[in-house]
């Protein structure tokens, strides 16, 4: 059922509100748009992962969260810095990509599991 993700006008907003940080991913590289295609995704894993300082329950508007009402936290600078500087690169990890385990490219990224 979808009933929990009505409102969603296009990924990243709900309802006016935009995910934080846009382009937001958990350590195992799951996006908001991944919390958004189950409805129990939110409820089950949206307080664990936390990435650049937020779960999702406080980073996807799918979830709850979204932006505070103070001004754009750091991590916000750190994680647009971040897609700048990938948009350089000519190799990007798909974030929505997980082997038969369940583990993403950060998961072999960051213990040199290659």
């Amino acid at each position: 059922s979808t009933s929990g993700l009505q409102g969603i006008v296009n990924y990243g907003s709900v309802d006016g509100c935009l995910d934080s940080p846009i382009g937001w991913f958990d350590i195992f590289g799951r996006n908001c748009e991944w919390y958004s295609e189950v409805e129990s995704n939110c409820a089950i894993y949206g307080d664990q992962y936390k990435n650049f300082g937020k779960t999702a329950l406080s980073a996807c508007c799918v979830c709850g969260g979204g932006p505070s009402p103070e001004p754009a936290a750091d991590s916000d600078v750190v994680l647009q810095d971040a897609v700048e500087a990938s948009q350089s690169q000519s190799c990007w990890d798909l974030p929505s990509w997980y082997d038969s385990t369940g583990d993403g490219c950060i998961w072999y990224e960051e213990g040199n599991n290659c």
